[in-house]
C-alpha cells in the first residue's frame, strides 16, 4: 500500500504485496489454503499482487513527475513552466574528424 512520508512516496515491492494478499486470503479461508505458485489460489494471488505493484509504480511515476529533481521530458517542462522557467533548446554539436588510411 503506498504511503506518503516525510521522505516522499513509499511503495511496496511485489513480494510485500504478495505476502499481504496471502495473509488476507489465509485470514478468510484459513491457514490450510494452498498458495503455492502452481496452485489456482497462488496464481490468483500472484496476478493481483503484480497488478497492485504495477499501480503503485505508476503512482510513483506520477509523484516523481511533479518533482523537478526527478521529472524528465514533458513532465520536467511542465514543472518548469509552473515557475515561469523555460528550458534552453538543444543545440547541434559539430566535430571535425580526420581519417588516415595506411595501406
Amino acid at each position: 500500500m503506498p504511503e506518503l512520508t516525510e521522505r516522499g512516496l513509499k511503495i511496496s515491492t511485489y513480494n510485500e504485496n504478495l505476502e499481504a494478499l496471502i495473509t488476507k486470503l489465509k485470514d478468510i479461508y484459513g491457514d490450510d489454503i494452498n498458495v503455492e505458485t502452481n496452485s489456482p489460489d497462488g496464481q490468483f494471488a500472484g496476478i493481483f499482487a503484480q497488478a497492485q505493484t504495477d499501480l503503485d509504480e505508476q503512482l510513483l511515476n506520477i509523484w516523481n513527475s511533479l518533482n523537478p529533481e526527478k521529472a524528465t521530458g514533458v513532465a520536467l517542462d511542465r514543472c518548469y513552466s509552473f515557475n515561469g522557467i523555460r528550458r534552453k533548446a538543444g543545440t547541434y554539436t559539430y566535430v571535425n574528424e580526420v581519417f588516415t588510411f595506411s595501406g
